[in-house]
């Protein structure tokens, strides 16, 4: 039985329909992002890892029918693949910032 790759969006949908199953007497409020209707930090970060995710696979397009003997600009590859690489590379400094973060609410004391 062969499995087949989800996206970030997909899997995130799927946990929150886990989530609608669990019982809960409260009645539900509103969040600050759901009354508001700005996406949550969450859903903006999984946007642009699926973005940065989409502009690595361009590039490797762009890659592989340059090695295939297509014509394709070497001008727009490269280009393409600055592009894919700043943005994994921001997207990783976002990360080590949020674990950083993360990092120093445990370090503080409670009480």
């Amino acid at each position: 039985m062969s499995k087949m790759p989800i996206s970030l969006s997909e899997s995130f949908a799927r946990a929150e329909s886990v989530r609608s199953i669990i019982p809960n007497n409260k009645p539900k409020e509103p969040s600050a992002t759901e009354a508001s209707g700005l996406p949550s930090f969450g859903e903006m970060f999984i946007n642009k890892l699926e973005e940065v995710n989409t502009q690595n696979l361009e590039a490797d397009h762009l890659v592989q029918q340059a090695i295939a003997g297509e014509d394709v600009s070497p001008h727009t590859t490269l280009i393409a693949l600055q592009k894919a690489d700043i943005s994994f590379r921001l997207l990783m400094s976002v990360k080590e910032r949020i674990v950083q973060a993360y990092q120093e609410v445990l370090r503080m004391p409670i009480g």
